[in-house]
């Protein structure tokens, strides 16, 4: 049976357990991450945490919503024994009507009646081959590139942090995006704070001259 739970009643250790072991397991459907980007998210649950869906809830002028927030990329549902394409339309059938608008990026196909549906494009890049296959991967302008900097006497770096690295992004317009609000960037600095000291995220970045950072990836 479904259950609507809000954010306090939500059991973080048994959610948790469920994402890890669903067959499509995202870092933004942990509870962590939810907390840091999404607080106040809420939930539907199904069989006692054998399948989940999060809810990144909130009020506007007195109207409650759901949506995608910056900085968190794609949710859906989760089931470590139910295929989640099956699972999310049960799910969305069940979404309380308390939410007067539903703007999710989920990342199961959706054919479902009630929702009007735009499609995008995910793209996943594997690093799990060897060097030598990626590097053959990697269009001749992109090699001449890296082998120019290789020349140069950059520096990497693993002493960067979450506010030096939003600082870069600010400064080269990559965050500096239309809808994107202080307070937007505070939560992912929130949360890159969060996964450092826990073990769950690092910073890389690459210095140049009089140590200026001129690149950094969390």
């Amino acid at each position: 049976m479904i259950i609507y739970y809000k954010n306090d009643e939500i059991d973080r250790e048994l959610w948790d357990n469920c994402i890890k072991h669903s067959h499509s397991p995202r870092p933004y459907a942990y509870s962590w991450y939810l907390d840091n980007i999404a607080p106040g998210w809420e939930a539907l649950v199904d069989d006692d945490y054998d399948s989940v869906f999060p809810i990144p809830a909130f009020v506007r002028f007195g109207i409650k919503f759901a949506a995608t927030p910056p900085f968190l990329q794609q949710l859906g549902a989760f089931s470590p024994d139910k295929p989640a394409s099956n699972v999310i339309v049960e799910f969305l059938d069940y979404m309380p009507e308390i939410f007067k608008l539903t703007d999710l990026c989920v990342g199961q196909k959706v054919e479902y009646h009630g929702y009007k549906v735009h499609e995008k494009s995910n793209f996943e890049l594997s690093l799990s081959s060897h060097f030598e296959k990626l590097w053959d991967g990697y269009s001749p302008e992109c090699r001449k590139r890296i082998s120019v900097a290789a020349k140069k006497r950059y520096e990497l770096s693993w002493n960067i942090s979450p506010e030096e690295l939003t600082d870069l992004g600010l400064r080269n317009r990559r965050l500096n995006l239309k809808g994107i609000k202080v307070t937007d960037y505070e939560r992912i600095i929130r949360l890159m704070h969060f996964c450092i000291n826990n073990g769950k995220g690092q910073i890389l970045g690459v210095r140049a001259a009089k140590k200026r950072l001129i690149y950094g990836v969390f």
